[in-house]
């Protein structure tokens, strides 16, 4: 192995341990955190909560990725729009499209999604609140061909108190033209510092295909149902893509 390797090698494992420990803090300290009030927006990489919009309830939302392909070592800026509406105080459904652009050329398309989520009973009635969520997204590869499948997803969540909230999802994505099925499982972990500043993870896995993420993150709440998430992505695994995020939400 090359010392380029190496050096590679270590910077990736650096990385991933720093992205381990903030995870960890996060975890510690919300397991002895006193109440303050939870948020309800999904995590910052679609780690789904339970809670969904209220009636009529309208939410939009700008992410901005940059990051470097694993596989070619190309830098890319991908940019994602989506659309939330609140159907009933149970019921809601969100629409997403995402363009990306390589090393500055033109942006292009790369993927979509349209996703519908349902809660049963109402926050805390249960010691694990639970809800369902169906979607169906499609992607672009790499030879510019266009796949697309569905994903039933379980969302199990639990708040400590009122400022500390786990939430863990269960998904099966099945392609509806060819491909394998695959297995994903996401744990997002989030906890209220003050009423401005939360701080949160996720872990994100997919056993298929033998990788993952680690995603730190910290979130910036305003006035006026405005939420800033800034956050930076490990790449777990089989080396998949590392990005820096950042996602501005705006309910309505």
């Amino acid at each position: 192995m090359s010392a380029r390797d190496n050096a590679r090698r270590h910077r990736r494992a650096t990385r991933v341990g720093v992205a381990t420990a903030l995870t960890a803090a996060a975890i510690l300290s919300g397991l002895v955190s006193s109440p303050a009030q939870a948020h309800k927006d999904d995590y910052l990489d679609e780690t789904l909560v339970y809670l969904t919009l209220e009636r009529n309830e309208l939410e939009a939302e700008y992410w901005l990725d940059r990051g470097r392909h694993a596989a070619s070592g190309a830098h890319f800026l991908r940019h994602n729009v989506a659309m939330e509406w609140g159907i009933t105080d149970h019921w809601m459904v969100d629409g997403r499209a995402t363009g990306i652009s390589d090393d500055g050329r033109s942006t292009e398309y790369d993927s979509s999604r349209v996703e519908s989520r349902y809660r049963f009973l109402d926050e805390g009635d249960r010691l694990l609140d639970v809800a369902v969520s169906l979607e169906v997204n499609s992607e672009r590869e790499s030879d510019g061909s266009t796949t697309t499948a569905v994903e039933p997803r379980l969302i199990i969540s639990h708040d400590f108190g009122e400022k500390t909230n786990l939430t863990l999802n269960l998904s099966e994505e099945t392609p509806l033209d060819s491909g394998t099925p695959a297995f994903l499982a996401a744990f997002g972990n989030r906890i209220d510092l003050t009423r401005l500043v939360r701080v949160g993870s996720e872990f994100q896995y997919d056993f298929m295909a033998g990788a993952g993420a680690a995603i730190p993150q910290v979130w910036l709440t305003f006035p006026h149902e405005v939420t800033l998430k800034l956050g930076y992505s490990v790449g777990l695994g089989l080396e998949p893509d590392d990005y820096v995020r950042a996602a501005l939400e705006i309910e309505f």
